[in-house]
């Protein structure tokens, strides 16, 4: 079947289901070091281990690529996990029972069977235990097939079946033996829907999706079984692969299959290449476009590493400057709040987008190379951080180059991938000027931009909603970054030293008003800060309709601030969150953005502004390999979401007119006048009536 497997999309969902509290023990993903693989096709990558325990792996799947066990091994490996891949293209339960297609195969009694032989002993390079192996079955698929029709059992497939799974329950127990205490068994996939039994015809397919669906019910009822006759046992999980299949299947046109109910024979072993052309058949590429996206989205950069040498050991943040501490109490921060279900709405965004996309695929090009390539050039400044730049270039070069092209190529429709009007820096690239504003306080460490600046290979072509977004809005989300060393006192080499500062972000501020730092001169202000003067800080509406769900349903619980003052921020910890999230607050504003990002280069958190009751409604704290929240999906998501929040957002000021007293405000010294800084005395001069504010949070 020449449409390629999506396991990358499975993954995921498979992850969580390895990480949820577990039915019977604590065994979860990232806790496991050895994975021992039973299966057929749909598992093999061609390792041999009866050539060796350290022998190499070959990498020939049955998916033109990747497959759900290399995944696991690769992007997903959290752990150093070493693999064992046991399967056999083609294997049965038991070849006495269902041959293979051909007499060589190994079935799971054959695989089981080396491993009693070669891995059981635990032989240097195997050094596996109880409470860190996981073993894993995905079996049934060639029984039921190379079954289905047998004159001898038909009516009687469920007897059968049940022969078939007690064979591989003797399977089970032989590894019990062994010392396996967790297993994972991932159900038969709705192959009623291949190519193969689609031409067979409506009749052949509704009789193979029920024997599908008994077999799996067996299969359930196996482990179940199983789990209850040894209660020693640890993490037992049952994955349905049924819906995600399904889902995809169901929505192939709209997520971008060029072929998924047909099949080509040139392919079905493989290709060289994958542009590879054999007629009459599309190129091979043209199965596998959306696998390609699909594998860039689950993908994550590497984790940051320090130069040991020379890394900043500095775990401190700048102060308040004087232009954050002169804001107009209308623009400044007052509430923190939480919002849990923000990351899990920008990985939606970004399939939404994928799925929303109404044209073929554009081919890979420089931009955006085949996922391979991409992952590998995303690796390349991961290493030998020395201090903050660095981390923000490795973001630079390593994930947004990739998430710019690939939000706005889908984003905008474009028909190659191309970034377009929209590029990430660390400096905004708009020279636009918008009058009483001053562009050099509280500059951001990157920025979101629209721009207009494009390149030779890549010229901008802005649609006319590019064209609103960037008169209006030009830079569309900020980022903050810190160095690698900055919060956790053991530094980012251990990813498991709690980011302190991060959490205080978080959950330090939940029950009272923000401490603000103020101004502490007081009446002598206007005479030692005369420089500060006063700046327009134009501020919009929020969207009508946010980008984000959660943060919609956040603002509609109408909640009023705290009153309870703030305690603990004096000095430590504490002290510091307030100093980031006063300076991205600011940062953000200054541009008007509802998006900010924290960054220290292993540990990230992501915000929203809700000008409206001065809120900054923060995510969870997550590590940038954290399989929960794949990384390269969440910030094409997040471009995603600021696009269609900085439209929003135009939308209101420009075609609706819809503008607020907070568009006109001015900020800085003494905010509600503005000095006659030419007269000695500093003699007030009050604000004319269309620059006032009529209205305001206290």
């Amino acid at each position: 079947m020449s449409v390629s497997i999506p396991w990358i999309r499975l993954l995921p969902t498979f992850l969580c289901a390895l990480n949820a509290t577990p039915a019977f023990g604590k065994l979860t993903w990232g806790t496991t070091e050895f994975l021992f693989a039973f299966g057929d096709s749909y598992t093999t990558d061609g390792f041999n281990i009866s050539a060796g325990v350290d022998s190499p792996v070959p990498g020939f799947t049955s998916s033109n690529g990747p497959n759900w066990v290399n995944f696991l091994g690769g992007t997903y490996n959290q752990t150093d996990i070493k693999i064992f891949d046991l399967a056999s293209g083609g294997a049965t339960i038991d070849g006495t029972l269902v041959p293979p297609f051909m007499p060589t195969v190994l079935s799971i009694v054959d695989q089981v069977s080396q491993f009693k032989q070669i891995l059981a002993t635990k032989p240097a390079g195997a050094r596996w235990d109880s409470s860190n192996s996981l073993f894993a079955f995905w079996i049934g698929i060639n029984d039921i097939g190379n079954s289905f029709g047998w004159s001898n059992i038909t009516g009687h497939e469920p007897a059968f079946y049940t022969k078939l799974l007690s064979r591989l329950e003797t399977q089970l127990e032989i590894l019990y033996g062994e010392g396996a205490r967790s297993f994972l068994f991932l159900t038969v996939p709705p192959t009623n829907r291949a190519p193969l039994f689609l031409q067979q015809g409506s009749k052949v397919v509704t009789r193979l999706h029920s024997l599908i669906t008994n077999y799996n019910a067996q299969l359930a009822t196996l482990v179940k079984n199983f789990g209850t006759k040894h209660k020693d046992l640890d993490q037992v999980t049952v994955f349905d692969t049924q819906p995600i299949f399904n889902t995809l299947l169901d929505n192939a046109n709209a997520l971008g299959f060029v072929n998924a109910t047909g099949f080509c024979d040139a392919y079905q072993n493989g290709t060289p290449e994958k542009t590879t052309q054999i007629k009459p058949c599309a190129p091979v590429s043209s199965y596998l476009t959306f696998d390609e996206i699909l594998g860039f989205f689950e993908g994550a950069p590497s984790v940051l590493t320090a130069d040991e040498r020379y890394h900043t050991t500095s775990n401190t943040t700048r102060k308040p400057g004087q232009f954050d501490k002169h804001l107009h109490n209308c623009l400044r921060l007052k509430r923190v709040a939480k919002l849990p279900g923000l990351l899990e709405d920008l990985l939606n965004n970004a399939m939404h987008a994928l799925s929303s996309y109404e044209k073929d695929l554009p081919v890979p090009n420089t931009r955006f190379p085949f996922v391979q390539d991409v992952i590998l050039t995303s690796k390349t400044h991961r290493r030998d951080i020395h201090k903050e730049i660095d981390v923000q270039t490795a973001y630079e070069t390593g994930v947004a180059d990739f998430c710019a092209t690939v939000a706005a190529t889908l984003e905008f429709q474009l028909s190659e991938w191309s970034p377009n009007c929209l590029q990430w820096s660390a400096a905004r690239l708009c020279n636009k000027d918008i009058p009483g504003v001053r562009r050099d306080q509280a500059l951001a460490d990157g920025f979101l931009n629209m721009s207009e600046k494009g390149s030779k290979r890549h010229l901008v072509h802005s649609t006319p909603r590019e064209r609103l977004i960037l008169d209006t809005f030009p830079v569309i989300a900020i980022w903050e970054f810190k160095n690698l060393n900055f919060d956790t006192s053991m530094g980012q080499g251990s990813l498991k030293a709690r980011a302190d500062i991060f959490h205080e972000m978080l959950n330090g501020f939940l029950d009272s008003v923000f401490p603000w730092k103020e101004c502490e001169k007081g009446d002598n202000c206007a005479v030692v800060h005369w420089k500060i003067g006063t700046s327009a800080c134009p501020m919009g509406n929020n969207a009508v309709h946010s980008s984000c769900q959660s943060y919609d349903n956040a603002r509609k619980l109408g909640l009023s601030l705290p009153e309870r003052p703030p305690t603990g921020y004096e000095s430590g910890s504490k002290h510091s969150a307030r100093d980031i999230l006063q300076q991205a607050w600011t940062e953000a504003l200054v541009h008007d953005c509802t998006f900010l990002v924290i960054n220290a280069g292993n540990v990230e958190i992501i915000g929203m502004r809700d000008r409206l009751t001065q809120t900054l409604y923060l995510s969870d704290v997550f590590l940038v390999n954290d399989s929960r929240y794949p990384y390269f999906q969440l910030h094409t998501g997040l471009y995603v979401s600021a696009i269609r929040d900085a439209q929003d957002r135009a939308e209101s000021i420009v075609l609706r007119k819809e503008i607020p007293d907070t568009w006109y405000l001015r900020s800085g010294l003494d905010c509600d006048k503005i000095m006659d800084l030419s007269q000695p005395e500093f003699k007030v001069k009050k604000v004319s009536a269309n620059m006032r504010i009529s209205q305001c949070t206290d």
